[in-house]
């Protein structure tokens, strides 16, 4: 979802891109105007995210999906070992991808562990490592499926070598305030809070540049993305714009902090009615509930179709839970108002009247 102001600026420049007679389709990505908007993109992220002149701050021209694959390729040497933590859908997505790479290890998040558990998993993994050290640790900061976020950052004890934290953050980055300095690698699509798809930010630490391997697709190289500036070939004009004018809006309406408010408002408000109902279920524990995805199911799975065909007829659309887990989801992204996790709130509650 975009906010109005980004819509309308997206709009106007599609048909006349800054009053030059052009549209902003049209636009070389060779220019100087465009030059201009991609450094006031990476200007506007580092001011955000607080991001020093240690990382580079790039753009690439696909989604954090084909990260998976150049993550390893990236930092993974031949024959090398990464560390997975799996929290859900998409972690297990990007270590079936890794897995062509090397060899990796896929450890349970020890969050969704008890204390005795967690402990006897540190054992385990001690015993496991040895000598090898992992080239990385990779986690997925919010699960947007499975409607788990981690609530702090994974454990990084498995060596007395520094290991660069690895995150995928396509679901959170810009809603919260982040620690950078503590990964070595951050990714994230940018059609969650960011813009449009068509385009992923990559922020990463200079000195894990220049570490891939020869086989390394060209334009899945991050040390050809840091050479090039983000223009290894044609870059998408139009997701940049989105991007520049999505990094403005965040700006104009507070930052991070009220972005952050905003979050826990939403998700507060949605997972409370939830918790308060007789008819609808969320059973991720308190603790690890994402603020961004909420899936819920009916008690009784033969009302769903019902409720969502009353909910799009009220103009509460694309609540259908993924292909994979069904039900019901609510992903309340940045530019979701409070009114529309108001408005859904309000035809759950209807909904669960009229089965009474």
């Amino acid at each position: 979802m975009l906010p109005g102001p980004v819509q309308e600026a997206i709009q106007q420049a599609i048909v006349d891109f800054e009053g030059q007679g052009i549209s902003v389709l049209g636009l070389s990505h060779r220019s100087q105007r465009f030059q201009e908007m991609l450094h006031s993109a990476q200007t506007r992220l580092r001011a955000l995210l607080g991001i020093s002149e240690d990382y580079a701050v790039l753009f690439c021209g696909y989604g954090a999906a084909l990260h998976f694959s150049a993550l390893p390729l990236n930092l993974m040497p031949e024959n090398g070992l990464a560390i997975y933590e799996m929290s859900g859908y998409w972690s297990d997505r990007a270590a079936d991808e890794a897995e062509h790479f090397g060899q990796i290890w896929r450890f349970q998040s020890p969050f969704q562990m008890q204390a005795k558990a967690r402990q006897e998993a540190h054992s385990m993994r001690e015993q496991m490592l040895g000598k090898d050290i992992p080239a990385y640790i990779y986690y997925c900061s919010n699960e947007t499926i499975d409607g788990i976020a981690w609530p702090s950052l994974p454990d990084c004890w498995y060596s007395e070598v520094p290991i660069p934290l690895v995150a995928d953050m396509t679901s959170t980055i810009l809603s919260k305030r982040i620690d950078v300095n503590a990964h070595g690698v951050i990714c994230a699509s940018a059609q969650k809070n960011m813009g449009i798809t068509g385009l992923s930010v990559l922020i990463i630490r200079k000195d894990l540049l220049g570490q891939a391997r020869s086989q390394t697709p060209r334009l899945l190289n991050y040390e050809t993305l840091f050479e090039t500036n983000s223009i290894p070939n044609t870059a998408n004009v139009l997701s940049i714009f989105a991007l520049e004018h999505m990094l403005i809006w965040i700006q104009q309406q507070g930052g991070l902090p009220k972005m952050e408010e905003r979050a826990q408002l939403r998700s507060d408000l949605l997972y409370s009615f939830i918790d308060g109902s007789t008819l609808y279920l969320n059973d991720v524990p308190a603790e690890l509930r994402s603020r961004t995805n909420v899936p819920f199911v009916l008690r009784d799975p033969v009302l769903t179709t019902g409720f969502l065909a009353g909910a799009e007829e009220r103009g509460l659309l694309q609540l259908e839970g993924h292909r994979s887990r069904g039900g019901v989801r609510a992903s309340l992204y940045n530019a979701m108002p409070l009114d529309g996790v108001v408005r859904l709130t309000e035809w759950m509650r209807e909904f669960e009247q009229k089965q009474r």
